[in-house]
């Protein structure tokens, strides 16, 4: 892939995630960054959230394409670059649970419900496996 149709392809997810209110979510899943179980791992680079960002965005895709195999994989790249990330944990557990991988799911889960007592997404689903 030449660096121009990268970067257009960056574009277009990053409009995307603007447009179905991914953004929103994106922007509060900053507060991650900070409370993570692992304090000297919360500072991540400019570079390293771009592209966690683009893997994740890539996910979303293959997920509204109906391609979770596909998915995992790009949310798997993304938390090698910003491995703090909730959102991208609860991505990853509704992928695992549509895969029928309930116990890959609960340990995604399970790290949100630590990291971020308050998401009552990961409480929901962790309610709907028990």
């Amino acid at each position: 892939m030449t660096s121009k149709s990268f970067v257009l392809l960056l574009c277009i997810l990053l409009l995307l995630g603007f447009t179905t209110g991914e953004s929103f979510a994106l922007k509060k899943d900053t507060k991650s960054i900070k409370k993570a179980s692992h304090p000297e791992k919360t500072t991540i680079s400019r570079k390293n959230r771009s592209k966690a960002l683009a893997h994740y965005m890539m996910g979303i895709i293959y997920d509204d394409r109906g391609k979770p195999k596909l998915a995992l994989t790009e949310y798997k790249k993304s938390l090698q670059y910003n491995p703090s990330s909730t959102l991208t944990r609860l991505k990853l557990g509704i992928d695992y649970l549509v895969l029928g991988e309930d116990e890959k799911a609960v340990k995604e889960l399970e790290f949100i419900k630590k990291t971020d007592p308050e998401s009552s997404q990961a409480r929901f689903l962790l309610a709907l496996i028990y």
